[in-house]
C-alpha cells in the first residue's frame, strides 16, 4: 500500500496492465516503513542500506531468482520505486546484489 498518488499496487498494476506491461510485485524485497522514518540526510539512507544490505537482502535469494528467471526468458525488467535518486532507494541494493550473483546479464541501467 502506498499513499504516494499512482503507486499502489492496484493503481499501478492496472495502469501497467493497460499499457501491456507484465506487473509484478515483490514485497520481500521492501523495506518495512518504520525503518525507512527519519531518513534526513544521505547518511541515514546510507545507514538504512548497509542494515538492508547485510541483514535482510541475503534472504531474498528466491526473489532475486525470479528476477534472474525474468531476465533469462528475455524479458525487459523494470525496479520501480517511489524515490527519485537510486543512491536514496533500495532498489540499488537490488539491483547490485543481482549483478554481483548473476553477472553482466543483470546489471542495471538507472534511469
Amino acid at each position: 500500500m502506498s499513499r504516494k498518488y499512482g503507486f499502489s499496487k492496484g493503481v499501478l498494476s492496472r495502469t501497467c496492465e493497460a499499457l501491456g506491461i507484465r506487473y509484478e510485485h515483490l514485497p520481500e524485497l521492501g523495506i518495512p516503513s518504520e525503518e525507512r522514518r527519519e531518513l534526513n540526510s544521505q547518511a541515514d539512507y546510507d545507514a538504512l542500506f548497509e542494515n538492508y544490505e547485510r541483514d535482510h537482502l541475503p534472504e531474498q535469494t528466491s526473489a532475486l531468482a525470479r528476477i534472474r528467471s525474468w531476465v533469462d526468458e528475455g524479458n525487459r525488467v523494470a525496479l520501480t520505486c517511489f524515490e527519485l535518486h537510486p543512491h536514496q532507494c533500495h532498489r540499488h541494493c537490488a539491483a547490485e546484489a543481482l549483478a554481483e550473483r548473476y553477472g553482466q546479464s543483470c546489471e542495471a541501467t538507472h534511469l
